[in-house]
């Protein structure tokens, strides 16, 4: 029996420390290679961030029309909504071929309180919509556009009596229509470096009136103006909030009463 047995010595090595035999090695096998997509036969492919064309399913036929632009919502986020207040004699149908009158791309969005929302999908569209409701004496109110929004900004570091001719030297600098005005220190004293509000026409390119350094061989500073304004813009002809009286057509009303009335001179 002990023939059979294998007695393992303390020094002898185990079976994984003999080197191994190069000729029991093998190249492995290369795997097969898949088969070639054919070339000739075109791949379908679709692209869901292409953004939707709205116009081309506008047709000659009205009712179509409208029923294809409400089917595929255009986005409207460039022009502000015309919130009109609704009558009760004013049906949809009256409001729609109102609105048809002056825009053929709009859609409409009931709000409650009586009042619907007229959405324009451009500026253009925005400005036919807001006179011809004017025209119409419709009452509605509305908020501008930004390429109606004029930017403010605040000079620093010129002296106070350079306010005579601030504004032909932002003239030769390329920048006119602009209204200067010199600013009130918080103590209410004259200093001799007050700071001065500049308000830009529509449509001025803030960011290169921000690149001024110097204005009369004088080191300025151009911030952003801050309203100090803490509470909600109210308008002065219908003595609501959150809307300007240049965007208004409301019933005017009297800002002691409330009584429905124009401005008292």
């Amino acid at each position: 029996m002990e023939r059979f047995l294998k007695r393992s010595n303390s020094l002898g090595k185990r079976p994984h420390d003999f080197p191994t035999d190069t000729l029991q090695w093998e190249i492995p096998k290369r795997p097969a290679r898949p088969a070639e997509a054919n070339a000739s036969v075109p791949t379908n492919t679709t692209n869901r961030f292409t953004p939707l064309e709205t116009n081309k399913l506008l047709s000659d036929n009205p009712s179509k029309r409208h029923q294809d632009v409400t089917t595929v919502r255009k986005n409207t986020h460039k022009t502000p909504p015309i919130v009109i207040e609704l009558k009760k004699e004013w049906s949809h149908e009256y409001i729609r071929v109102l609105i048809s009158r002056y825009s053929a791309t709009f859609h409409l969005q009931y709000r409650g309180n009586n009042k619907v929302a007229v959405c324009c999908y451009s500026p253009e569209s925005h400005e036919a919509v807001k006179k011809g409701l004017k025209s119409e004496n419709v009452p509605y109110h509305t908020f501008s556009r930004k390429d109606e929004r004029t930017s403010k900004a605040v000079i620093f570091g010129l002296p106070a009596h350079v306010e005579p001719y601030l504004q032909e030297e932002l003239n030769s600098l390329g920048f006119a229509d602009v209204i200067v005005r010199k600013m009130k220190t918080l103590n209410g004293s004259n200093t001799t470096c007050p700071p001065f509000f500049v308000q830009l026409p529509p449509g001025s390119d803030i960011k290169r009136f921000k690149q001024i350094k110097y204005i009369s061989n004088c080191v300025i500073q151009i911030r952003k103006y801050q309203s100090k304004n803490l509470y909600e813009t109210q308008c002065f002809r219908c003595q609501g909030f959150g809307h300007s009286s240049k965007n208004c057509n409301l019933t005017p009303r009297c800002v002691k009463c409330k009584e429905q009335m124009l401005f008292l001179a």
